[in-house]
């Protein structure tokens, strides 16, 4: 939510299509609607193929998307035109994505949890490039959205939970 509009993530039966909806706040009225074709992926029964909230800065929205090929995330202008698309690799999970993005400092933070390599990366918010990306030990999958958190006269960390089999 921001201001009066609020934005929510839903797909198409089979996850073969995602959804961005722009609404109106008060009235609940659909301003705009964005897609984006995946593949037909699998699930968990109590997760869905839109679980990962999006994030917005009031000027952009950003969803994260994954199907059994890849992990995407995507921004758009409050007017609903994609402002860019980023890659980030295979995705690999049980139970599908359900961790969601965070917006910090122009960055925007993904967790990438899944079953093999994982990592936290930035994107810059601007235009999708990559800033930094860190590189996770294999262990138990998280699908937990990370915070960051004060650390007094140190500055900021990015808490991402994960079990770590090493």
């Amino acid at each position: 939510v921001w201001g009066k509009t609020l934005f929510v993530t839903s797909a198409a039966e089979g996850g073969g299509e995602r959804f961005v909806h722009c609404l109106d706040a008060d009235s609940g009225e659909e301003r705009w609607q964005a897609s984006i074709k995946l593949n037909e992926s699998t699930k968990h029964q109590k997760n869905s193929w839109a679980s990962s909230t999006p994030a917005t800065d009031g000027t952009r929205v950003y969803a994260l998307f994954a199907d059994d090929a890849r992990l995407l995330a995507v921004a758009w202008n409050y007017n609903g035109e994609e402002a860019w698309r980023r890659e980030l690799g295979t995705y690999n999970s049980e139970h599908g994505l359900g961790a969601s993005p965070i917006l910090h400092n122009g960055l925007l933070v993904i967790p990438n949890d899944q079953v093999g390599p994982s990592s936290l990366i930035a994107l810059n918010v601007e235009t999708g490039e990559p800033v930094w990306r860190s590189e996770r030990l294999p262990g138990t999958t998280s699908y937990a959205t990370p915070l960051i958190v004060s650390n007094g006269h140190q500055g900021n960390q990015i808490i991402s939970i994960s079990e770590s089999n090493g």
